[in-house]
């Protein structure tokens, strides 16, 4: 059988070791991982392409299969909130420009369980869905007082909805389980994890965010 194995010149050991070192140390630079299990830098970076695509067909299969993988239901919490990740830079005729590269996530506190995904635009219009999508109906919603999240509260779903305004604090002073302290939280562990393998192609950024979530 045509395997990966067989097409790759890494031996099966090899390709395990780096699959285990992968999971267990995330944000571990390409250029150490090669020098710690002696193989190519390009080898590196072609397994941890493949790991990536790997997780993000288990995310997809698993979220297809049916409702276990999506987040919340009633009488659980799940925080909710964009960042940008960065500037990407674009040549455009002779000008540098740069865009915005927005990421948005979900969190059920109190567990592992996330959901990230690169978005296009942070309006209603891209996020509802999204959360209409992988927020279970019932779910306590918390977030921040940004103007797409304004509707949730009228959605079908019945979703229960806390808001924070950041302006003013980071915890909603009427009701201390109104923050969203979990997702920002993730938002810089992503982030160092991104600074540490810095050189990937703007185009991978999806691959990091499934390895993120498994």
């Amino acid at each position: 059988t045509d395997s990966f194995f067989e097409r790759s010149h890494l031996t099966p050991q090899q390709i395990l070791y780096l699959a285990a070192d992968w999971v267990e140390n995330p944000t571990k630079p390409i250029l150490h991982v090669a020098r710690d299990f002696k193989v190519d830098k390009n080898s590196v970076t072609k397994m941890h392409e493949m790991f990536r695509q790997l997780t993000k067909s288990w995310f997809y299969r698993e979220t297809g299969k049916d409702q276990h993988q999506m987040l919340g239901g009633p009488h659980k919490i799940v925080e909710i909130d964009e960042t940008m990740m960065y500037r990407a830079k674009y040549n455009k005729g002779r000008m540098l420009t740069r865009k915005q590269v927005w990421v948005f996530g979900m969190i059920e506190r109190g567990t592992s369980k996330i959901i990230m995904f690169r978005v296009s635009r942070r309006n209603a219009q891209t996020l509802i869905p999204i959360i209409r999508k992988y927020i279970k109906p019932g779910t306590t919603i918390i977030s921040d007082a940004w103007r797409a999240y304004g509707g949730i509260a009228q959605l079908q779903e019945g979703y229960n909805h806390g808001v924070v305004t950041h302006k003013t604090n980071f915890v909603a002073p009427n009701d201390k389980r109104i923050h969203t302290q979990s997702i920002e939280a993730s938002w810089g562990a992503l982030k160092r994890k991104l600074k540490a393998r810095f050189g990937d192609p703007e185009q991978r950024l999806g691959g990091h965010l499934f390895n993120y979530m498994f």
